[in-house]
């Protein structure tokens, strides 16, 4: 059964280094509806020194959250004020998830040596810069790869931050993606074997709606 503070959910889990599982510390781990109808997180902790945390929801919008038909959670991962990682297309929680405890998987020296590249504001925008976001694809190991495993978790981790706009646009026109595991992209960056099938990307999304 779930665990409840005064009728509310106890959000349990632990922040792991991606490539070498050891625990993090001393992060901040934020709940958010990711239907973005309640404003502000629903609950927040700091990771413990194994990297374990537990959040008991208490946000102001967690009764209306819970009301929602298939109310689903994300979490964002933060140093200080400096967002790490967001895992909006990766890792969601429910209320039915509450036995299980939740793992998230963060490549810390990455998230934390990488400044943003672009900020894109539109798919229109997107689109301006496509040549040049493949050209940095293409000098990644196994970039054409990484990108038809999950294409947005690539875009994140080579610097380019899309808004919520554009992040809308580009799921409008490939609904697809929010169904991709973060599994394989995850076991491949892991690996850094390169491929013996390469994909060369000649485009990024489809230039007209879905």
């Amino acid at each position: 059964m779930p665990e409840k503070s005064s009728e509310r959910l106890l959000v349990s889990g632990k922040v792991v280094d991606l490539l070498t599982g050891r625990g993090l510390e001393d992060l901040v781990v934020e709940v958010w509806d990711r239907e973005r109808r309640i404003e502000g997180a629903l609950g927040d902790t700091v990771t413990d020194a194994e990297g374990g945390f537990q959040i008991p929801l208490e946000g102001p919008g967690v009764d209306e959250w819970l009301a929602q038909r298939q109310p689903e959670a994300y979490f964002k991962i933060l140093r200080g004020d400096r967002l790490l990682l967001s895992t909006e297309e990766m890792v969601v929680w429910g209320p039915q998830d509450v036995d299980e405890p939740v793992v998230i998987e963060l490549d810390i020296e990455a998230a934390e040596a990488l400044e943003p590249w672009l900020q894109i504001g539109s798919f229109e925008e997107l689109v301006e810069h496509e040549q040049e976001i493949l050209e940095r694809i293409a000098e990644l190991p196994n970039g054409g790869n990484l990108f038809m495993a999950h294409p947005l978790m690539l875009l994140r981790d080579i610097g380019v931050v899309l808004s919520e706009q554009a992040l809308e646009e580009v799921i409008a026109r490939e609904p697809h993606l929010t169904a991709l595991s973060p599994q394989p992209y995850l076991a491949l960056k892991r690996s850094q074997q390169e491929q013996k099938v390469r994909f060369h990307l000649q485009g990024l999304f489809k230039g007209d709606e879905a």
